[in-house]
C-alpha cells in the first residue's frame, strides 16, 4: 500500500493516519495510535511502547473511495523494509484492522537486519484481511532478525503464507505464541497455502522457532497446513506445540503441514484433529522428505484424510528419521494407505516409537504392516 502522504518526504509534510498529521509529530517514545502509524516515518529507528493503545479507530482508516477501509497501513515492506528495532514493554495494541489488497502484511510489514528485536509487544482481536500473501498478526516477514516474548489473538485470512504471529520466517521466534484463526483463501501458488497457527513458512536452515505454541484453528484451501507451522524448509523447531483443529486438502498435520530437507523438530506436540481431503495427513506433521528428524514428539488428535497416506503421527515419510515419539489419535481415511503411527512409509527409520492401538483404532503401525522401531501398545501399557 505505501504511507499516505503529501509533500516531498521531509519532517514538516503531512501523513495520514486517520487524518493528516504532521511527520514532525513522530516519536521513538510510542504512546498513541498515531505516534504507532508514525514509525513509518523512520524504518531505522528503536521504538518503545510506553503504554497500551487502543487501534480500534483504524477500522475507519484510509477510505477505499467505494465503500470500505484499508485500515492500518503496515509499516515497512519489501522495498523500504523495517530495519529498527520495536520494545514492546509488555503492553497490548488492541483492535487493529488491516483490510487491503498487499503482499507482507501485519503490524509490521517486511522486518530485515534490525538494530535489535522485536519483543514483548502483545496484539490482540487483530483484525486482518488481504488478498495477497506473507501476512502474520504481528510481521509479514521476519528476516534476518529476533521476535520474543511476544502474541497476537484475533483473525488473519489471507492468500497463502499467512500466521497468526508471521508469514514467513527466515528468523528466530522465541518465547511467543498466537490464538489467531488463521485461514487460507487461494493457496494455488508457489508453496500451496503454507498456512499455520504461529508461522506461515520457515525456510532457512538458520530460521528457528522455540518454546512457542499456537492455540487457534487453522484452515487452508490447498496443501501445506499445520496447527504451528504449514511449511518448514531446513529450520529448526524444538519446544513448541498447537492444540488447534487443523483442515486443509494435502500435506495436513496438526503441528505442521509439510517438513523437508534436514530439518529437525524435538520435543513438540500437537493436541488438535486433523482433517485433509486428499492425502498425507499426519497427528503431528502430514508429510515429511529428505533427512528430516522428529525426536522426542507426540500427537494425540483425531486424522482423517480422504484419500490414503494417513497416520497418528505422519502421513508420509520420506527418507526420513523419527525417535522416541508417540501417536495416540483414532486414525481413518476412505480410500488410501494407513497407519496407526506412519500411513507412508519410503526408506524411512525409527528408533523406539509407539502408538496406541486401541484408541488409534489400528493394529498396524506402519503401511499396512509393522516396522522395527515402531511398537504397539495399549492404554495400560
Amino acid at each position: 500500500m505505501g504511507l499516505h502522504s503529501i509533500g516531498d518526504g521531509t519532517i514538516g509534510d503531512w501523513i495520514m493516519a486517520g487524518y493528516p498529521h504532521l511527520q514532525l509529530e513522530h516519536t521513538t517514545t510510542i504512546t498513541t495510535l498515531v505516534e504507532l502509524q508514525l514509525m513509518a516515518v523512520d524504518l531505522t529507528a528503536d521504538y518503545t511502547l510506553a503504554g497500551a493503545i487502543n487501534a480500534s479507530d483504524t477500522q475507519y482508516w484510509n477510505y477505499d473511495g467505494v465503500s470500505s477501509y484499508y485500515g492500518f497501513d503496515p509499516v515497512g515492506d519489501d522495498i523500504s523494509p523495517f530495519t529498527g528495532s520495536l520494545n514492546g514493554g509488555s503492553y497490548a495494541i488492541s483492535n487493529l484492522y488491516i483490510n487491503n489488497t498487499a503482499n507482507y502484511v501485519g503490524l509490521i510489514g517486511y522486518f530485515n537486519n534490525g538494530s535489535g528485536p522485536i519483543q514483548d509487544i502483545g496484539l490482540t482481536d487483530v483484525n486482518i484481511t488481504t488478498t495477497g500473501f506473507y501476512v502474520g498478526g504481528l510481521l509479514g516477514y521476519l528476516g534476518a532478525g529476533t521476535v520474543s516474548g511476544s502474541y497476537t489473538t484475533g483473525s488473519v485470512t489471507a492468500a497463502r503464507g499467512i500466521g497468526g504471529l508471521v508469514g514467513l520466517n527466515d528468523g528466530t521466534i522465541s518465547d511467543s505464541y498466537s490464538a489467531c484463526t488463521v485461514e487460507s483463501t487461494n493457496g494455488g501458488g508457489p508453496g500451496g497455502s503454507s498456512t499455520g497457527g504461529l508461522v506461515g513458512r520457515d525456510i532457512n536452515a538458520a530460521a528457528s522457532i522455540t518454546n512457542s505454541y499456537a492455540t487457534g484453528n487453522v484452515t487452508g484451501n490447498s496443501n501445506r497446513v499445520g496447527g504451528l507451522v504449514g511449511h518448514v524448509y531446513s529450520a529448526t523447531i524444538s519446544n513448541s506445540y498447537a492444540t488447534g483443529t487443523v483442515t486443509g486438502v494435502y500435506h495436513i498435520g496438526g503441528l505442521i503441514g509439510s517438513v523437508t530437507t534436514n530439518a529437525t523438530i524435538t520435543k513438540c506436540y500437537a493436541t488438535g484433529d486433523v482433517t485433509g481431503s486428499q492425502s498425507n495427513v499426519g497427528g503431528l506433521a502430514g508429510y515429511i522428505y529428505s533427512s528430516v528428524a522428529i525426536s522426542n514428539s507426540y500427537a494425540t488428535g483425531n486424522v482423517t484424510a480422504g484419500t490414503g497416506n494417513v497416520g497418528g503421527l505422519v502421513g508420509w515419510n520420506d527418507s526420513s528419521d523419527i525417535e522416541y515419539s508417540y501417536s495416540t489419535g483414532y486414525v481413518t481415511t476412505t480410500s488410501g494407505l494407513i497407519g496407526g503411527f506412519v500411513g507412508d512409509d519410503n526408506s524411512g527409520t525409527y528408533t523406539a516409537n509407539f502408538w496406541n492401538t486401541e484408541t488409534s483404532g489400528m493394529t498396524n503401525g506402519v503401511e499396512g504392516g509393522n516396522l522395527a522401531g515402531v511398537t504397539a501398545k495399549t492404554t495400560s501399557e
